[in-house]
C-alpha cells in the first residue's frame, strides 16, 4: 500500500513538473497576463508578520509570451471584479478600493498568486479583518509593463474564454478551490496532527456543499493523500503537498484553456 501511494505522488509530482516547464516555454520578453481565478466567496486575509495575506488560484491567459517568476509583481486590471471589504471591531462592513490596496506577488508559478496588505495600513484603515472574493472576469497585469498596458491585447475575450473553461469547471476547479481553502489554513512548514486532522472540517466542509459532488470528492481525495503523506514525512507539511497538487490541477485546466484557444474551441 505504501509503495503504490509513493508511486502515486511521484507521478503527480511528475505531472506537476512537466505542466510547470510547459507553462514556461515562451522566451518573449513581455510578461503573461495572468486571470486570477473567482473564489466560491470571501476568503480572510491573515495578518501575520507585518502583512495580511491569502494565497489565491490564477492561471495564465498567454502561452506566448513570458511566464513569470516567484515573487514577481502584478496588479489589477481595472479591480471591479475583486471586492475588498474591511471588517470594523463593531461587524461593520467597509467597501474598500481593491485596486489601491492589494499588493499581487507570484508565489510557485503562474498558478498562484498572494493577495496581501501591510498590516500597518489595515490598522490605518480602522478594521480588524480584510476579505477578499474574486469574480470571473479578474485580470492581473505585470507591474513591470504597467507603462505599456499590453496594447492591443484582447484582454476581455481572453479572460472570457478563461471563465468559461477554468473558471467554471466543475470538477477539477471546484476541487482546487476547496485545496486553496486548506492551503491558506495551514502553517507553512510542518503542522501540528491536531491541525492537520482537524483543517477539513474547519477550512473546506463548510463550502463543500456549494461545490459539484464530484469537486468536493476530488478536494477530499487531495487532502486525504497530503495528510497521509505529510504523517509519514513525505512533504515538509501538509500544506506543501496540497500546493504540489493544487498547481497539478490549474495547471492541467491551463494546458486544456490553451489548447482549446489553438483550436478555438
Amino acid at each position: 500500500m505504501a509503495q503504490s501511494a509513493n508511486r502515486s505522488f511521484r507521478y503527480l509530482l511528475g505531472l506537476f513538473g512537466l505542466l510547470v516547464l510547459a507553462g514556461t516555454r515562451p522566451a518573449a520578453a513581455e510578461l503573461q497576463l495572468l486571470a486570477l481565478v473567482a473564489t466560491d466567496g470571501a476568503v480572510a486575509l491573515a495578518c501575520e508578520r507585518g502583512q495580511c495575506a491569502a494565497d489565491f488560484s490564477a492561471f495564465c491567459l498567454q502561452a506566448e509570451r513570458r511566464a513569470p517568476e516567484p515573487g514577481e509583481t502584478y496588479r489589477l486590471l481595472g479591480g471591479e471584479s475583486v471586492r475588498l471589504t474591511g471588517v470594523t471591531a463593531d461587524g461593520g462592513l467597509l467597501s474598500l478600493p481593491a485596486a489601491d490596496l492589494l499588493r499581487v506577488n507570484v508565489l510557485r508559478t503562474h498558478v498562484s498568486v498572494r493577495l496581501a496588505v501591510p498590516e500597518e495600513r489595515v490598522r490605518a484603515l480602522g478594521v480588524v479583518r480584510l476579505e477578499v472574493e474574486v469574480g470571473e472576469d479578474a485580470t492581473l497585469l505585470p507591474l513591470a509593463d504597467d507603462r505599456a498596458p499590453h496594447a492591443g491585447a484582447p484582454a476581455d475575450g481572453l479572460r472570457q474564454a478563461g471563465a468559461r473553461l477554468v473558471d467554471r469547471n466543475r470538477e477539477v476547479m471546484a476541487a482546487a478551490r476547496l485545496t486553496q481553502r486548506l492551503i491558506n489554513a495551514l502553517p507553512e512548514g510542518r503542522e501540528t496532527a491536531a491541525q492537520r486532522d482537524r483543517v477539513w472540517q474547519a477550512a473546506a466542509a463548510p463550502f463543500a456543499g456549494a461545490s459539484q459532488d464530484a469537486g468536493a470528492e476530488l478536494a477530499r481525495r487531495t487532502h486525504d493523500r497530503c495528510r497521509d503523506a505529510s504523517a509519514a514525512g513525505l512533504f515538509a507539511g501538509m500544506r506543501s503537498c496540497l500546493e504540489s497538487l493544487h498547481d497539478a490541477m490549474l495547471g492541467d485546466l491551463n494546458k486544456a484553456y490553451w489548447d482549446a484557444l489553438k483550436t478555438g474551441s
